[in-house]
């Protein structure tokens, strides 16, 4: 049975200094100027009511896009090769160390009030039911920054493809060819979909993974990742919401 577990004071805590001795990367998740963005990071110290993290590999650009203040989702997985469990959370920027470029820290978080456990499970891909044609309806999302710094989201045109398959951490659909279709590796998109009939339809964001031609020439296979989950408690429940479509979906097929 796939259960998000809930981490709190000392048990998050001690986790935190986990990841720390054992260096095991991290992945961040923010929304900048222009869309949704990932780096990677090590934790590398954790005090009474924070922690200090470096980007890695380091890149101006990166550095450029965070401010204090700001909101960042922060995963990792901890396990043994197939025997892991992700674990992820919110937290807020509170200090820069970024104009020192001989410091180990980059930059001061604060200590999560909690931190989801999600079984790996949650994460493998599971196909819809045999006799479920799930439609999934997708388009363009562009980010533009006005001079109040100010950011807009525009939309292009939307799209029907087909669910192949979906996970909690992204999904893989196949939208039929046409000459217009330019969907191409970085691109930002929104979904819309319903897992089951009569279930509430998910509204997620995306970002394309790879865009491969079916064998006949007929599909275009587009994998995507989903984004910003961890950002937000309603991002997170969107990705609980995930791990139970998964179970869902993987118990249909087996009864």
């Amino acid at each position: 049975m796939n259960e998000v577990t809930m981490l709190h004071g000392a048990q998050s805590r001690q986790l935190l200094q986990t990841i720390i001795d054992k260096k095991i990367p991290v992945t961040l998740s923010y929304l900048a100027k222009d869309g949704w963005l990932v780096s990677r990071a090590v934790f590398v110290e954790i005090a009474e009511k924070t922690f200090a993290i470096r980007i890695t590999p380091r890149k101006k650009t990166q550095m450029e896009t965070l401010e204090i203040g700001q909101t960042i989702g922060i995963s990792f997985k901890l396990g043994y090769g197939r025997e892991y469990d992700k674990y992820v959370f919110d937290t807020m920027i509170t200090g820069l160390n970024s104009s020192d470029p001989n410091t180990n820290v980059d930059f001061v978080l604060a200590l999560p009030e909690e931190i989801e456990m999600i079984p790996r499970r949650g994460y493998l891909r599971v196909k819809p039911p045999n006799d479920h044609k799930i439609p999934v309806r997708f388009w363009h999302r562009y980010y533009t920054t006005d001079e109040n710094n100010k950011t807009t989201i525009a939309s292009g045109p939307t799209w029907q493809a087909k669910l192949i398959d979906v996970s909690a951490s992204g999904m893989q659909i196949a939208l039929p060819v046409f000459p217009k279709n330019d969907f191409k590796k970085g691109d930002n998109v929104g979904i819309k979909f319903t897992p089951l009939e009569f279930e509430t339809p998910m509204h997620l964001n995306a970002q394309v993974r790879n865009a491969i031609p079916t064998a006949d020439g007929k599909n275009v296979c587009i994998g995507l990742e989903m984004i910003g989950l961890e950002a937000s408690p309603e991002g997170r429940l969107n990705l609980s919401r995930l791990v139970s479509i998964v179970e869902q979906y993987h118990q249909i097929d087996h009864s």
